[in-house]
């Protein structure tokens, strides 16, 4: 079966959804060893490392300061 369109989607997981009595699949939390927990906060913090800026003037200020 070929889906064409969002809406064909929708009414294939909503039939889906009525068939199995609920989402048709199954929803878990995830669970990260510790390895990718260091990992993920190391990322964080370096996203944390350049401030956010309101506008594009303001950055190119920061630029060529």
């Amino acid at each position: 079966m070929q889906v064409r369109s969002f809406s064909g989607a929708l009414n294939i997981y909503l039939k889906a959804c009525i068939l199995n009595d609920g989402i048709p699949f199954e929803l878990k939390l995830p669970s990260y060893n510790e390895k990718i927990l260091e990992r993920l906060k190391e990322a964080d913090d370096l996203n944390n490392l350049s401030p956010a800026y309101k506008n594009t003037k303001d950055l190119i200020e920061a630029l060529n300061a």
